[in-house]
């Protein structure tokens, strides 16, 4: 089994994860191709907030959900602030469809076990954590940026689904999505202190064979799933460098901010 198979249907060009999609969870983590967007934002711009036009990134909502099969008008945001808070997702408490402004909750990872609800985190460079909970269907979606990864977002998401849906870890399929790796990380020994002070040298979360540091996103989270009991087994990786491929994907670091964001997302279906 691949980790993540990468799809095109009418156009839009995306990555779907054969461990947690079934006949009941859809995922999706989108390229840049396959939208409406223009200049730096092409094509296949998610973001609201990044200077595009509303009508253009609607569009490109509409032509994500059609093609991994969800409701166009249940998409579930909320504002990214790189911190660790884990916020519950349902009709009554959470503004669904097309918004992404600084008055939604502010949020890095969302959980539910509402169906036809499609959770959304926004990326470009940094981390997307997939979970799911096959046997109480539950899911999650955390944004694991290099701040929100050091407070181990990872571990309370899951910590949450535990206390909220009573789930096992043992039972989670989990995922993380392309990233910005260890090849292109590079960081003052400010954030490297960080990472070195929270992670045993075991988990290989910085490497001092380059000029200056770099930081690996990609096995702290997986030291994270693992202390949190998520086997083994369990996870799979993107492998896939945002900042090496930033012609595939939105590279906040290779554009120097000048560019679109992509999303993961994930679903339970109806």
């Amino acid at each position: 089994m691949s980790n993540f198979i990468k799809q095109s249907r009418n156009g839009v060009e995306y990555y779907t994860i054969p461990l947690l999609n079934s006949d009941k969870v859809k995922t999706a983590f989108t390229t840049r191709v396959g939208g409406v967007s223009e200049g730096y934002l092409s094509s296949m711009n998610m973001s609201f907030t990044r200077g595009d036009r509303e009508e253009n990134v609607k569009e490109n909502y509409r032509r994500l959900a059609d093609a991994v099969g969800v409701d166009k008008d249940r998409f579930a945001f909320s504002y990214q602030i790189h911190e660790d808070n884990v916020h519950i997702v349902n009709d009554s408490n959470f503004k669904i469809g097309y918004k992404e402004t600084r008055d939604l909750v502010r949020a890095d990872a969302l959980i539910t076990d509402k169906k036809g609800v499609t959770l959304v985190k926004h990326s470009a460079d940094c981390t997307i954590v997939y979970f799911y909970d096959p046997k109480n269907e539950a899911i999650g979606l955390a944004h694991s940026g290099w701040r929100s990864t050091v407070i181990d977002i990872t571990g309370k998401t899951i910590a949450k689904m535990r206390k909220v849906y009573g789930t096992d870890p043992k039972d989670l399929l989990c995922a993380v999505s392309p990233t910005m790796m260890e090849c292109c990380f590079e960081v003052g020994h400010e954030v490297s202190d960080k990472f070195e002070k929270v992670f045993d040298k075991a988990d290989k979360t910085v490497s001092y064979e380059y000029k200056k540091p770099h930081v690996n996103l990609v096995n702290a989270i997986e030291a994270q799933l693992k202390k949190a009991g998520v086997k083994e087994e369990n996870i799979v990786f993107a492998d896939l460098c945002s900042h090496c491929n930033y012609e595939e994907f939105f590279s906040h670091r290779k554009t120097k901010g000048e560019c679109g964001l992509s999303v993961g997302t994930i679903s339970l279906t109806k």
